[in-house]
């Protein structure tokens, strides 16, 4: 039996960066699997949660401003 359901990042060929905002998708982003050898080919931009809870920590608002910042510039 084949799979013929297409993996979600062989969705996205054009794909030119990757915001991963927390800990969970930081953490799911390196997992081992489909995401390993992406990180390779296109910027990966990490930032805090921008929730309250994840804001409270000082510096957190200028690490999401300035994470929003890099995938502004690698969009182009």
């Amino acid at each position: 039996m084949t799979n013929d359901v297409p993996a979600p990042l062989d969705l996205v060929p054009n794909l030119k960066a990757v915001l991963l905002l927390g800990v969970v998708a930081r953490d799911e982003w390196n997992r081992p699997g489909p995401t390993a050898a992406l990180g390779r080919r296109v910027p990966v931009i990490t930032a805090p949660m921008p929730s309250p809870m994840g804001l409270r920590h000082a510096g957190a608002s200028d690490r999401v401003r300035e994470a929003f910042d890099r995938l502004a510039e690698a969009l182009g």
